[in-house]
């Protein structure tokens, strides 16, 4: 190490009149974790302190160029240029990369600020100190920090996150652009995001919240909010407090998270537990209930057929007969909903026709103004299904819509259908695949509904109609029609504001034939064997009687087992009836054996229940009860005489 001694001294510091005298200010300049430089005139340096104590001796009397690295010296340059024409301190950053003087202890790779100062050399002519310090550290931390603000950045675009303050004492709500991307609105006062966007529903709940931050509460509830644009949202906000001396809040911070799509789904998932307890409850009521009027039906059908002439007596019949086709509608449309009787499906219809027709029929009946889009954009919308169940979703729907116009009194009060060709995402279950579907559109501007009541809509047994105007069925059964055949139905509705009901069925991939057998009208059926498999005595007695009539051979067995027994006993029948839900053997059992000893007999199901699509297949025909008699043989005898032609 030099002899600090003989170092070169400032020559500021040699002169006689300085307030500080040169050992210290040497002292003060060594012991500084910067390193500076004294040039003169010419460039030349004239002192440097200890940088790291090595090799200083040999840059005094050296130009600067051979102390500061070639790429940094043009910022060098520019500095010293600026400090000597203006006389004021100029600073560069610099990135040093290697030594710049073998020995002179200058660490690579760190990074500098440097500040160039001018100095009277007292002949007139100015020379310079160099001032150069290592914020290598400082450096690192801004980078570390700024990668941190990034991935912050990064994780709140992820989470959805929006962010927000609040000044307390102003009012003043300031929000990002995640925040009013969910809001659609630009930042407000506490008072106007109360009375503009919160839901009326929850907007005193809100008011409690705010009103009581000063209980220094760490979250606001979760409530709704309407954007201009109408559409309503759910919030989940949270913040923390900014406190001052006494404990008074004066700013909340926080961010709020937009969850409409998990209540959404959590609506959807609380629905269908509900409708599946609906449903095991119906099922089990239902096939019960379906038993009794397959002996009644079909009881009073016979009894009116063969009863006197007696008027009083023909009218008590015909009204427990009508009573009883109503109670088996009720109990089909319960099972439509929940899922134990699915829609037809099979078949081609077109919603151009069929929309058509069904206007046209309202138009007639309802006594207001329906009103029917032009649909010369589809030449034809072709959906897989039943006409009747397609054409009962309408009517319900229009029904609903003619009587909420009913309660309102405007003269321009109508119906509006529509029918176009859509691309949208099912919202059942959270599935968001886009997938092309036949939009039908119902809007009316009658009464409107509430949230509530819109939320409840497809619930089976609710109704806002006064007792004895409805069952509650309707729109359920719509729904449960819907969803067999692969669609989904949404409803846009405001309280005064008319009510918007679509219906979204997909387009059928092909125009598929029915398996059924041609007609047989004026086609006598053969008078044949039929074998009637049914747990139910009086079911069993009720399709004998039916049977015999047209003259055939009618056998009965109480279940599977028995009738497999008969034909092991020598029986062979031309057709055989079959209850789905017998104790026993189970349906899969009793047709396997069936078909191992008849397998070229038509097998029919005789059932109140859905039945899957295997056991469909493997069967000719699914009679569902109750049946009434004329139908009864009609659907016998179209099997026999298909039979008897492949024979």
């Amino acid at each position: 190490m030099p002899d600090r001694d003989r170092r070169p001294s400032l020559d500021a510091s040699a002169r006689s009149g300085d307030l500080l005298d040169a050992a210290f200010l040497r002292a003060v300049l060594e012991a500084i974790p910067s390193w500076v430089l004294r040039l003169d005139a010419e460039q030349r340096i004239r002192y440097v302190n200890r940088v790291q104590g090595a090799g200083l001796e040999q840059l005094i009397g050296r130009p600067v160029r051979d102390f500061i690295e070639p790429d940094d010296y043009p910022h060098y340059e520019e500095a010293a240029s600026r400090a000597l024409l203006t006389g004021e301190v100029c600073s560069y950053f610099v990135r040093s990369t290697r030594e710049g003087l073998p020995g002179a202890g200058i660490p690579a790779a760190a990074d500098y600020e440097c500040h160039v100062v001018p100095i009277d050399d007292g002949d007139g002519r100015r020379g310079l100190c160099i001032v150069g310090t290592d914020i290598s550290v400082h450096v690192k931390r801004q980078a570390a920090l700024q990668a941190s603000e990034q991935k912050l950045r990064i994780a709140l675009e992820a989470s959805g996150l929006g962010l927000w303050t609040w000044d307390v004492r102003t009012g003043r709500i300031e929000w990002d652009a995640r925040f009013q991307e969910i809001t659609g609105c630009e930042a407000m006062s506490s008072l106007e995001y109360q009375e503009r966007l919160v839901h009326p529903d929850d907007r005193q709940m809100v008011r409690d919240e705010m009103a009581s931050v000063s209980a220094a509460k760490p979250r606001f509830l979760e409530h709704r909010i309407i954007r201009p644009d109408g559409e309503i949202r759910w919030l989940l906000p949270c913040g923390h407090h900014t406190t001052v001396e006494g404990g008074e809040t004066i700013q909340m911070i926080g961010g709020a998270l937009d969850v409409t799509h998990q209540h959404k789904t959590t609506e959807q998932l609380r629905m269908a537990q509900k409708n599946d307890l609906i449903g095991n409850l119906a099922s089990g009521i239902a096939h019960n209930f379906n038993n009794m009027l397959a002996i009644i039906q079909p009881a009073l059908d016979l009894a009116l057929q063969h009863q006197g002439q007696g008027a009083q007596h023909k009218q008590s019949l015909e009204d427990a007969l009508n009573a009883t086709q109503r109670a088996a509608e009720l109990v089909g449309q319960l099972m439509t909903f929940t899922g134990q009787r699915r829609a037809r499906v099979g078949g081609s219809v077109d919603l151009v026709r069929l929309v058509e027709r069904t206007v046209s029929m309202c138009q007639r009946t309802f006594g207001c103004r329906v009103l029917l889009a032009p649909t010369s954009q589809l030449a034809a919308a072709h959906v897989e299904g039943d006409p009747a169940s397609i054409e009962q979703v309408l009517v319900n729907i229009l029904i609903n819509a003619r009587d909420a116009i009913a309660e309102v009194e405007r003269s321009d009060a109508c119906i509006r259908v529509t029918l176009s060709e859509r691309t949208a995402s099912c919202p059942d279950w959270g599935r968001t695949a886009l997938r092309s579907y036949f939009c039908l559109r119902v809007e009316d501007n009658g009464v409107g509904m509430s949230d509530a009541v819109k939320e409840r809509l497809f619930e089976p047994f609710f109704t806002t109609k006064k007792p004895g105007k409805g069952t509650g069925l309707a729109l359920a059964t719509s729904y449960g029609i819907v969803r067999d055949l692969g669609g989904f139905i949404t409803v846009e509705s405001q309280p005064l504001d008319g009510t918007s009901v679509s219906v979204f069925l997909p387009p059928a991939a092909t125009r598929s034939t029915s398996a059924r057998p041609a007609s047989t009208e004026h086609e006598p059926a053969p008078c044949s064997k039929i074998l009637v498999i049914d747990d139910e005595p009086a079911v069993r007695r009720t399709i004998e009687l039916i049977l015999r009539q047209s003259g055939h051979q009618v056998h009965l067995a109480p279940d599977g087992q028995a009738g497999v027994a008969q034909i092991d006993a020598g029986l062979m029948p031309d057709l055989i009836m079959l209850d789905r839900s017998m104790p026993g053997w189970s349906p899969r059992v009793t047709l396997a054996e069936l078909r191992k000893r008849a397998p070229q007999v038509p097998v029919l199901f005789f059932t109140g229940q859905e039945v899957s699509s295997e056991e469909r297949a493997q069967v000719q025909d699914v009679l569902y009860k109750p049946l009434a008699p004329m139908d009864l043989q009609r659907s016998v005898e179209r099997w026999l005489v298909a039979t008897t032609r492949r024979a």
